[in-house]
C-alpha cells in the first residue's frame, strides 16, 4: 500500500510508453511527462504533515489533467509496431527516471515519518486514473 499511488502513476506512464511533440502520440507522452513532473514537484514539497495535507488539492488537479491526457490518447488509433518501438526507445528512459524520482521522494517522506507518508498517499488517491489507452 505504501507505494500504491506511485505504482499507479508508473503504470500509467508505462501504458503511454507507446505514445508520446510533433505527432499526437509524442504529444500525449510529452503531456504525461509534464504532469508527472508536476506531481514530482508537489511531492518534493512535502516535508511535514501540514504540507502532506496541503498537497491534496494540487494532486487532485494533476489527476484530472492526467485523465484528460489519457482520454485524448485513447482516441488515437493504435500505433504501428515500428512506431511503438521508436516511441518506447525515446520515452521509456524518461518515464523510468520520473518514476524512480517519485519513488525516492516517497522514501524520503517515509523517513520524515510513516504518518506523513500515509497522509501523502491518502492525498495521492486522486491520481488513481480510470484507464489509459489499450495500446
Amino acid at each position: 500500500m505504501r507505494y500504491c499511488a506511485a505504482s499507479t502513476l508508473i503504470l500509467m506512464l508505462s501504458l503511454l510508453a507507446g505514445c508520446g511533440g510533433g505527432d499526437p502520440y509524442e504529444q500525449a507522452a510529452d503531456d504525461v511527462i509534464e504532469v508527472a513532473n508536476d506531481v514530482l514537484e508537489v511531492v518534493k514539497g512535502v516535508d511535514d504533515m501540514e504540507s502532506a495535507k496541503a498537497a491534496g488539492p494540487e494532486l487532485e488537479k494533476l489527476g484530472q489533467r492526467m485523465q484528460e491526457v489519457l482520454d485524448r490518447a485513447k482516441e488515437l488509433e493504435d500505433p504501428s509496431d515500428e512506431k511503438k518501438k521508436t516511441l518506447e526507445e525515446k520515452y521509456d528512459p524518461k518515464f523510468k527516471e520520473i518514476g524512480e524520482a517519485i519513488g525516492e521522494e516517497m522514501k524520503r517522506i517515509a523517513e520524515i515519518g510513516p504518518d506523513v507518508l500515509v497522509e501523502l498517499m491518502k492525498q495521492m488517491e486522486s491520481l488513481n486514473i480510470e484507464s489509459g489507452p489499450d495500446w
